[in-house]
Formats: C-alpha cells, structure tokens, sequence
C-alpha cells in the first residue's frame, strides 16, 4: 500500500534579482515533483499555476527503502486561473475525503515556497493557516516547510524570514508540542536533494487528517469543517475592510469636490454656495 504525501505552495509574484532567479515563476512545487519522481507535468513559466486540481496522475511512486511514496500535486492556492478561494478548498476537502474512504493513507505534507519572497502575502498566509486546518495541530510534525532557491551564501535576511515562518502562529508557528519540520532546498538543486526530502517520510507512519475525520468520523460537510470556518471569518474581515475603504474614497471624494468648488469660488470673486 502506497503513503500519500501531499504537495503545496503558493504561487510566486515577484521578479527576482539576476543572480538569484530569472523572471516571473511559480514556486517550483510541480518542478520539486519532476525533479524527484522523473516525471513530466507541465511546469508553468509565468506567475499562472497549471495544477488546477488535486492528482496523482502520472506521478510514478517512489520505493525509498520499505517504503512506497506516491507524491501528490495540489491546486495552487492564489491561482490566477481559478480566484474561486472556496472553490479551490472544496476541491482539496472532498480529493482527501474521497481517497480517506478508498483506504489511501497519508503520510504528510510538503510545502514549498521561494525564500526569495521577501513578504509572505495574504494568500499564502491563508494557505499555511489551512494546511495547518487539514492536519490538525497533533499532526504538525508531519508537515514538511521546505524553502527553496537558497544561495550558497545565505543572508540573515533570509535566515530570519525562515525562522519568522515557523514562529508566527498567524503562519507555522504553534504553541503546541508538535511542528512542522523545516528543510532547505538550495537555488539548482539535485534529484538527490529532493529525494532526501522524500526520505523524511520513510519511516513517518501515515495519519488520519483533521479535515478526513471531521467529513468522515464525524460526518460533517465541507461547510462545517475547521478549514471551511477560517474561510468564513476570513471573508467576514476582507467585507469589512472593503466597506471601510469605499468609506474612506467616499469621503476623499467629498473632500476634494469641496476643495474644487471652493477655489473656484475664490477665483471668480462672487459669492458661491457649496453644496
């Protein structure tokens, strides 16, 4: 029986300096596959990710040891192809809820993303906090951040934006016992490489997810999982600060009608009624 390791990272924005990395890219998850397993799916050279749902599709499983380890791609979070942010989640919930009753089991998680990335956005943020809901916080050991497109010669820059991501509780970070591992990938990396990433999971015995016994054990739907809740509050907040800031242009605006109608006002020397 084949362990599922499951595959994330959020889409890449930023052109990086021309020693580091050319252009506008992903961040190299389906690469990091290709480079491990052999095989061939697309790679997208623009910021538009072309995994658009979960698949193990022509992933060859690797045999590491007593191990059998089939990689799993994953919708990229923040895809420019698809904005449909529930969507998107709901594709996951019911890839993992289906393959949680086919008896699939899963061993763990591997995020990447670029250290490149020097701010971590709010898509990403909300990706890490549902990778984080799909577990569960006794499972966090079993999530693998992985940070790729490290220079031989690191900058503490750098070294403490890794550490920031594993601190912050609004990210990685947890107050609980367990967290996530933390690996590195440098800038050209080898199959070797990535295959000692694999490797973490060798031995990790496989897990039940949180989100797997909230629609399965429990028999909730996807809308009353713990993932699906942060997605409401999450939506709850952005119609807030929206409503604010048409508050704030709409005074602006005033604002400045008011100042227009008032120079003109000054100019003409006659008497004006601002309205």
């Amino acid at each position: 029986m084949e362990n599922y390791v499951l595959t994330f990272g959020a889409l890449s924005a930023s052109i990086h300096t021309p020693n580091r990395v050319f252009g506008l890219s992903g961040v190299g998850k389906t690469k990091f596959i290709n480079t491990v397993t052999g095989s061939t799916l697309a790679v997208s050279n623009t910021i538009d990710s072309v995994t658009e749902n979960s698949t193990s599709t022509d992933i060859p499983i690797l045999d590491i040891g007593q191990a059998r380890i089939q990689l799993v791609d994953m919708p990229g979070f923040g895809d420019t192809r698809d904005d449909d942010e529930v969507k998107v989640f709901r594709n996951i919930a019911e890839w993992l809820s289906v393959s949680f009753r086919e008896g699939k089991k899963v061993s763990g998680i591997i995020y990447l993303r670029s250290i490149q990335e020097a701010r971590v956005l709010r898509a990403e943020t909300k990706l890490m906090q549902m990778v984080k809901d799909l577990c569960g916080d006794d499972n966090l050991n079993h999530v693998v951040l992985v940070t790729n497109r490290w220079c031989l010669d690191a900058e503490q820059e750098e070294e403490e934006r890794e550490q920031q991501i594993v601190s912050d509780p609004t990210r990685f970070g947890t107050s609980r016992l367990k967290s996530v591992q933390v690996r590195r990938l440098k800038n050209k990396y080898t199959k070797e490489d990535a295959q000692g990433i694999v490797e973490i999971f060798e031995n990790i015995p496989s897990i039940t997810l949180q989100i797997q016994q909230e629609m399965q054990d429990a028999g909730r739907s996807f809308d009353k999982t713990t993932a699906a809740s942060r997605i409401d509050v999450d939506l709850h907040v952005r119609s807030n600060e929206l409503a604010k800031e048409i508050e704030r242009n709409e005074s602006r605006l005033q604002s400045m009608h008011a100042e227009i109608v008032q120079r003109q006002c000054d100019g003409g020397g006659g008497g004006c009624v601002i309205m």
